[in-house]
């Protein structure tokens, strides 16, 4: 573990008040949950059909095998309770053994190789020794308990590169006991190879929406209420799953992606994903999903504020990532600057755990009792965030401004903000403004930036040639001439020469340049429009 060492006023300051927040927290090395429901915990296997064996979309296979673990609101039975060493295990496991021994075998990986904390000066030996301590810790779910015959909302939890679908079963328990169905999954990248790190996130849309498939025929879950969580990567690939002015999410929840303080360009550097974030940056304006964001300040992003706010304010080329937020709700938190990364979930929150037992040095023993405390913050903060999204209600909403009212006086432990949407912009209002700002030249090279990493952008060549026509005439046929030059073969280059024509005055003209487009193998919806040379007036 990399030590950060601070005042003991400020460490009592900062446990001595999350201990008063997060009472109901057992202080053992037990997870309790705290909710009313006993929780029961299951397997279930589906199949993406939209992918082969190898996760690759669109080709030809029976489909590829998706793992959920699924935790529930369950009956008091009399199975034995779990312990860690039966998620790593997986004993209760069936199906395909090829597959399920691959998982086994990624899943004890992840945890003793991926997010196990270490001191500084440990060796292998102490890591392993630790990793065997963590796995009797006892747990709160009994396995195939029987789920309850309610329907309750749903959460999926998608976790980072390098986790699996345990990795955060603390938290997932924890919500379970308040009355969620908790999904999360191992997503396969090739069954064949079983490499699981989220490394694609085209593939991993496409299992999130075969999980979706599934809640839907499932008999205990509340289809119209769920809510996405992901943390690091996991978090990363979440954003661009809420995309959308219709998305099927209520909400989503953002654990420390890591991308805090940085522009768009500076993340195409730094992270392996630039077709992704391309498309987050083509659709800023598309995300209306109300957003909880949680992340650790970042000391070495130079910014002296909220790490969740003052990001990276690039104009042109450098859109920031704050463009996620301003057509959503968004509830923007920041902790406290030494919340460690794996602290997030509870592979990190064990660990700290695990380590009181071995620590001596009263220094090192308040900075474990932090991250503890920080985690169960994440833990309670995700709760009020979902009840009052996802089970409304006045008593939810109270609960959810009281309990940051609690805490949001410290700027030492977190600092919250509640921001309300900004209205979408229709193109009109829009687009202009940005022609106006930044100039046709430097908008083609945006948008041949974004064509090249993506393969689509959101500009409406059409529309503002059509509304700049009367206003600029000039420049309404130069963003006719942009289109032809980025789109050179396409039916649309020549319909759009067409209607510019006809409303110039040159109906002969026009008229050849949709005979043309229908050459082009324009899509079905146009042919008899451009056939019967239906030309409209640009009024």
């Amino acid at each position: 573990m990399n030590k950060q060492r601070t005042s003991v006023k400020l460490v009592g300051l900062i446990v001595g008040l999350l201990v008063i927040q997060f009472s109901s927290f057992s202080q053992s090395v037990q997870s309790k949950s705290e909710g009313e429901y006993s929780v029961g915990f299951r397997y279930q296997w589906i199949t993406n059909f939209a992918q082969n064996d190898c996760g690759e979309i669109g080709k030809s296979s029976p489909g590829k095998q998706v793992l959920l673990g699924i935790w529930y609101p369950a009956s008091k039975g009399d199975q034995n309770i779990m312990k860690i060493i039966d998620y790593v295990s997986m004993n209760g496991l069936k199906g395909n053994d090829t597959i399920a021994k691959k998982i086994r075998a990624y899943a004890n990986d992840s945890w003793i190789s991926y997010t196990m904390m270490e001191y500084q000066d440990s060796t292998y030996t102490d890591k392993t020794v630790a990793f065997e301590q963590s796995l009797n810790f006892v747990c709160d779910a009994r396995f195939e308990a029987k789920p309850l015959n309610n329907r309750f909302p749903v959460v999926i939890y998608h976790h980072g590169a390098g986790g699996t679908y345990d990795d955060n079963l603390m938290m997932c328990e924890y919500l379970a006991s308040n009355g969620y169905v908790v999904i999360s999954s191992s997503f396969l990248q090739c069954v064949r190879n079983t490499v699981f790190e989220n490394s694609n996130w085209k593939e991993d849309l496409s299992d999130l929406q075969t999980v979706l498939t599934y809640i839907h025929s499932m008999n205990n879950t509340d289809g119209n209420n769920i809510a996405l969580m992901g943390h690091s990567a996991g978090c990363q690939t979440g954003y661009a799953a809420v995309i959308g002015l219709s998305s099927p999410y209520k909400c989503f929840v953002g654990l420390d992606p890591t991308w805090d303080g940085k522009s768009y360009e500076k993340l195409y550097d730094d992270w392996g994903m630039p077709n992704m974030l391309s498309y987050i940056h083509s659709n800023r304006d598309h995300m209306v999903t109300p957003i909880l964001h949680i992340a650790s300040f970042r000391k070495n992003t130079g910014i002296p504020t909220d790490s969740a706010k003052a990001m990276n304010q690039d104009y042109q080329m450098q859109f920031p990532i704050t463009d996620l937020f301003v057509h959503a709700e968004r509830t923007m938190i920041t902790t406290h600057p030494d919340h460690i990364h794996d602290a997030f979930i509870s592979q990190g929150g064990y660990d700290c755990i695990r380590m009181k037992s071995k620590v001596i040095d009263p220094e090192d023993l308040d900075e474990i009792d932090r991250q503890i405390n920080l985690y169960r913050f994440v833990c309670k903060m995700v709760l009020v965030y979902l009840d009052e999204k996802l089970k409304p209600s006045d008593k939810n909403s109270e609960i959810m401004a009281n309990f940051i009212d609690s805490v949001s006086d410290d700027e030492d432990i977190v600092k919250i903000g509640i921001t309300q949407p900004k209205p979408i912009p229709t193109l009109e209002d829009e687009w202009p403004e940005i022609i106006k700002n930044i100039g046709l030249n430097d908008l083609t090279a945006i948008l041949n930036k974004e064509k090249e990493e993506s393969g689509y952008h959101q500009f409406s060549h059409e529309y503002l040639a059509q509304y700049f026509f009367h206003k600029n005439r000039e420049l309404a046929k130069q963003i006719i001439d942009n289109y032809t030059i980025m789109y050179p073969d396409s039916w649309k280059a020549l319909y759009l020469k067409g209607l510019f024509a006809f409303n110039s005055g040159q109906k002969e003209e026009g008229k050849k340049f949709y005979e043309d487009a229908l050459k082009k193998s324009p899509p079905n919806n146009m042919i008899d429009f451009l056939k019967k040379q239906s030309y409209y007036i640009w009024r």
